[in-house]
């Protein structure tokens, strides 16, 4: 198997657990593809990562550099994880934030169902009334 793909089959299996997904099909979701496809081909050994798709996880996921995505070596990751500061680390894209509301609308009536989210929400309202 060439050198490149196993790195990006290493690198895909990291990311996955780094940011706690239960699967290849997750990752993808997270990414905003409708299909997993272009991640099970990586995972399968057909294709390594490309400079596309390293951009399109570097866009998500900024503490992953793109030269770490296309086969660099830990240094590389660590380098970017260490020159965020912690509010940096801390904020969400604009595309993560998209990607909680549009969840949480698609489960809103299901979330409605339990207190705790109610309360939640009730809390939230009052603390911006008093703003």
């Amino acid at each position: 198997m060439d050198v490149q793909i196993k790195r990006s089959i290493e690198i895909i299996n990291f990311i996955i657990k780094d940011l706690k997904l239960d699967n290849a099909k997750k990752l993808s979701e997270s990414l905003g593809f409708s299909r997993p496809e272009r991640i099970y081909k990586i995972l399968r050994g057909d294709v390594s990562i490309s400079k596309n798709l390293a951009k399109i996880i570097n866009e998500k996921y900024s503490q992953y550099s793109i030269e770490w995505l296309r086969g660099g070596d830990k240094k590389d990751l660590k380098r970017d994880r260490r020159s965020k500061t912690d509010n940096e680390s801390n904020l969400l894209t604009e595309k993560e934030v998209l990607f909680v509301i549009e969840s949480l609308h698609k489960h809103i009536e299901q979330l409605e169902k339990y207190d705790i989210f109610n309360n939640w929400v009730n809390a939230q309202v009052e603390e911006r009334l008093k703003k």
